[in-house]
């Protein structure tokens, strides 16, 4: 598979800006030392949080928490596949890798995460304008290519994330707008907004009007 070199990205690949677009690759393994010992998704997840923030008694170790979100990741557990993936991004306990914190979301995705869906159409959206703008070192006919298989593959995490429950991925699938501060992304409990679409990440820029056109 080729890849590209965009500087405000790193490696760019077809499939999903990354392994993130459907590939179906196995979530990467942390270069870690294995965490607590742990028994169910849940229990490992728990163990990850509080090895993550220093929590219930634990000392707060990244690399730790890591590995103890791995094996939950890998128990089906879509909220340590997202939390990891996170850790990847931001190079915490792990080394920073965007590639794998997308695998990572793809299987948070599958394993019915809206967020991880919601997330990684932004950032395929955000490639698309990046491509459209002119940026990366691609023929025109190569950029058309990749333009058109990103846009779908953009299209068809925001329907996943809208028939998981997301209301900004189904305003951005039908309108290219999610940028809606009525709109609620995420409540408490209790029921209160905790964040509104318009703070998304590519509702609050518009990086989704693409998506349509």
């Amino acid at each position: 598979m080729r890849l590209w070199w965009f500087p405000w990205l790193g490696w760019l690949t077809v499939a999903g800006c990354g392994a993130s677009a459907g590939t179906g690759a196995a979530p990467a393994k942390p270069a870690a030392p294995a965490g607590p010992t742990c028994a169910t998704s849940a229990a490992c997840f728990t163990a990850a949080e509080d090895l993550r923030h220093g929590a219930n008694g634990q000392t707060k170790d990244p690399t730790r928490a890591a590995a103890a979100y791995q094996k939950s990741c890998e128990l089906a557990h879509a909220g340590a596949c997202d939390a990891l993936a996170m850790m990847y991004y931001g190079g915490e306990g792990v080394p920073k890798d965007a590639l794998k914190g997308d695998t990572l979301e793809d299987r948070a995705c599958t394993l019915r995460f809206a967020p991880a869906c919601f997330g990684l159409a932004y950032v395929l959206s955000t490639n698309v304008n990046q491509l459209l703008s002119g940026q990366g070192e691609v023929s025109d006919e190569e950029r058309g290519k990749l333009v058109e298989d990103l846009r779908g593959k953009a299209r068809g995490y925001l329907k996943r994330a809208c028939e998981l429950g997301s209301p900004c991925a189904c305003a951005a699938l039908e309108t290219g707008d999610c940028n809606q501060p009525e709109m609620c992304a995420a409540k408490s409990p209790a029921g209160a907004c905790l964040t509104r679409c318009s703070e998304e990440p590519g509702c609050d820029n518009g990086a989704f009007g693409v998506i349509g056109q």
